[in-house]
């Protein structure tokens, strides 16, 4: 297996600039790895990343209510709804198809898709800690289609090929390995709903 020596120049995306600095973040690894057997070596691969860059992580197997898939996908209000939904219109118009539905239905359409395909399916919550931990950690984890993931970071190291458009087609979750929180926001927002067990302790 490759291992992330690169990943220390992983691209620093524009967004990068809007992350206020944290020393500490999670990273879910998704359902559909741990059932394929393949979140060790997703692990490992963070692992290495984070001890290239100064940061510890820790990891935890923890498993989706239906509250916590709910909330995780359909609770972060419209303008995350309708984000979803602009990303699925625009691979639909790509492919040369018509949308079923406005931004709100698209979106609720995928995301109450992936909240019940979800439900009782175990994670891994790996907790990272050290300078700067939310910003380089949304540097290793890659675009949100796999298939356009920059080398060097989680999503392209692990990618399927599967496309936005597959999970829209076949009505199953975009296998995009991980979830990583962006910004301070969402990172308290993703933390309520996961608890990380060192979070509590602190």
């Amino acid at each position: 297996m490759a291992t992330p020596t690169g990943a220390m120049h992983a691209p620093v995306h524009q967004d990068d600039q809007k992350h206020l600095l944290s020393d500490r973040t999670i990273m879910l690894i998704k359902p559909e790895e741990i059932a394929a057997d393949r979140h060790k070596d997703i692990l490992a691969f963070v692992e290495a990343y984070c001890k290239n860059n100064g940061l510890t992580c820790t990891s935890e197997r923890r498993r989706f209510t239906k509250e916590q898939a709910e909330r995780h996908f359909l609770g972060r209000g419209d303008d995350y709804i309708k984000k979803v939904g602009r990303k699925t219109i625009q691979t639909i118009l790509e492919r040369g198809f018509t949308p079923a539905g406005d931004e709100k239905v698209m979106g609720e359409l995928m995301l109450k898709m992936h909240a019940k395909e979800y439900t009782g399916k175990d994670i891994l919550l790996v907790t990272v800690t050290g300078p700067d931990a939310l910003t380089l950690i949304n540097r290793i984890k890659g675009s949100t289609d796999p298939t356009e993931a920059e080398p060097g970071t989680v999503r392209h190291q692990f990618s399927t090929g599967m496309t936005l458009f597959d999970s829209f087609e076949k009505q199953i979750p975009l296998r995009n390995i991980v979830h990583v929180p962006v910004d301070i926001e969402e990172l308290s927002y993703d933390t309520q709903t996961f608890p990380p067990a060192s979070f509590l302790r602190q």
